[in-house]
Order: C-alpha cells, then sequence, then structure tokens
C-alpha cells in the first residue's frame, strides 16, 4: 500500500486521545449544518437589534407623529417611508422586534414549563394521574388552536400580556406528550431502577436522573414553539386582538396592507414587516433543524 494512503486513512481512523463531551459533540455536529449557523446568526442580529433599538433607530421615536408627511415614501429623514399617522417607519419596526420576540420567548417559556412538569408527571407517575392529564391534552388538541386563542382573547381583551399567556397556557400539550414519551422509555433504563432501588426519592429521580435526559427534546421544540407564537402574534395583531396601537409589532403594521392602494403604490408600508416576520420564523426554524440533527443520538457523525 502506497504510504501516503497509509497514513491518511490510520489519521482518519485515529481514535482522540480524550473523549469529547457532549457539549462539544452537540456544537461539532451543529456547526456542520451551514443553513442552521445563519439561521443562529440572524437570530442573533434580530436579538441585537431589538436590545439596540434607541441605537438601530437613530434615535427617532416610534410614536411621534408627523402629520405633514403621512405615507412618505423613503428618503433621507425617514429611510423606511413614514406611515398614516406620520411615524418613521423604521423605528417602529426596530421597535416592533422587541414586542414580536417578547411574545414568543415569553410563550414558549409558559408553555414549556407547564408541558415539562406534566409530562414529566405523567410518565413516572403512570396509572389514574396519566390518564387524567392525557385525557385533559386530548381535550386541548381536540380543539383548533387558532380559533381556541381568538375566542379566548376576544372574551379576556386584546392586549400584549393576554397574548403571552394565551398562547403560553394552551400549546402545552404537545410538550407534554412528548416528554411524556421520554420519560416512559427512561423510567425503565437501569440507572433509574438502579437510583430507585438504593432509596433515591421519586423527586430526586425526576430532577436528577429524567429531567436533564429530556431537556435536549424540550429545547428544540421550544425553537419551533417560538417561530409558531410570533407567526400566531402577527395574525393576532393584524386582526386587532393582538398588540394595541399605538405600540408597534410586526403584526399590526400589516393592517395598512388591506389596502389594495397601499399594496400596489406603497410598499413601504407592508414589505418590511413582511420580510422581518418571514426572517425571524425561517432562522428559528433553521436553527431549531440544526439543534434537532446535533442533538439526536441516532446520529452517527461525530
Amino acid at each position: 500500500m502506497n504510504p501516503a494512503i497509509a497514513q491518511q486513512a490510520s489519521s482518519r481512523w485515529r481514535v482522540p486521545s480524550e473523549p469529547l463531551s457532549l457539549r462539544s459533540l452537540i456544537w461539532r455536529r451543529y456547526k456542520r449544518r451551514v443553513p442552521a449557523l445563519i439561521g443562529a446568526a440572524v437570530l442573533l442580529g434580530l436579538v441585537v437589534v431589538a436590545i439596540l433599538a434607541p441605537y438601530v433607530s437613530g434615535g427617532r421615536d416610534p410614536y411621534v407623529s408627523d402629520l405633514k408627511h403621512t405615507r412618505s415614501a423613503p428618503s433621507a429623514v425617514h429611510p423606511l417611508g413614514t406611515d398614516a399617522l406620520g411615524r418613521d417607519v423604521l423605528s417602529r419596526l426596530v421597535y416592533a422586534s422587541r414586542v414580536s420576540l417578547s411574545v414568543g420567548l415569553v410563550a414558549v417559556s409558559i408553555y414549556l414549563a407547564i408541558g415539562l412538569l406534566l409530562g414529566i408527571v405523567a410518565g413516572y407517575a403512570g396509572g389514574v394521574i396519566d390518564s387524567m392529564i392525557m385525557r385533559t391534552a386530548d381535550i386541548f388538541l381536540a380543539f383548533p388552536s387558532l380559533m381556541l386563542i381568538i375566542a379566548i382573547v376576544s372574551v379576556v381583551g386584546p392586549s400584549i400580556y393576554n397574548v403571552m399567556v394565551v398562547l403560553g397556557l394552551l400549546g402545552w400539550p404537545s410538550v407534554c406528550r412528548l416528554v411524556r414519551a421520554s420519560v416512559l422509555s427512561l423510567r425503565e433504563q437501569e440507572f433509574v431502577l438502579a437510583a430507585s432501588c438504593v432509596g433515591v426519592t421519586d423527586l430526586r429521580i425526576a430532577l436528577r436522573h429524567i429531567l436533564p435526559n429530556v431537556m435536549a427534546e424540550v429545547i428544540v421544540a421550544g425553537t419551533f414553539g417560538m417561530a409558531n407564537a410570533i407567526l400566531m402574534e402577527a395574525g393576532l395583531s393584524f386582526l386587532g386582538l393582538g398588540v394595541q396601537p399605538p405600540m408597534a409589532s410586526w403584526g399590526n403594521m400589516l393592517i395598512d396592507a388591506q389596502s389594495l392602494t397601499i399594496l400596489e403604490s406603497m410598499p413601504w408600508l407592508w414589505v418590511p414587516p413582511g420580510v422581518m416576520i418571514a426572517l425571524s420564523v425561517l432562522s428559528i426554524n433553521f436553527a431549531g433543524d440544526g439543534l434537532r440533527d446535533a442533538m439526536d443520538p441516532r446520529s452517527l457523525v461525530c
């Protein structure tokens, strides 16, 4: 055999001197997925824009109206033009990123916490408790989510806080079922049975042995849930049931797009928020896809 080929083959199959940690292995798999890296970078950029909104908007106030320059085209003073009340579209777009991203983050945090807790309890306790929790989840899943959200928001009143709470309280069943399925498998594993045999309490087993092993699936579910929550908020705000003016969100900025005249001749009023919604959802989905593949224990790529 050619010495160069033999050396290349031996280096390819050489066992590393130190085993990689789980975090290092996940990052090594994740960084090989270019769309996931691009999505994570775009999402990080959106978060930075939301945090530094006063500086990114150039100091323009998103709530100040200039009735002399309503629906004006983009210019040096207003790079993305103004809306029907003469407010700067760029500043409203930047400040709206805070609202839309925070709605997604808070709503997902609420239903991940509920779904994680109920899923662990249902999967580990079993019996009547499991049946009660799962039948409750089935009842929630039996109704069309969008119709149910619209009905509840209409009753409690439209506001950013009500949207966060409603999305959070109605999104837990899918996470609960996912966690329960993992717990049913984990509770039969040797390390859980061994901990139970030596007298470890059920609470400690759930917190120290089961919870860390289901967090990967929960994190991945949270990334996709955040994208769905942003879309839900945009849809509710577009219908007038979400974030209320004068507070800006990408959804209520699209209200101006209901007019055919604006759609044809004033694209600066609806294209920027539409692009931001699509960009944020795509970036979160790409990042979530990469995270799911990187955390997949069945993956053989190291």
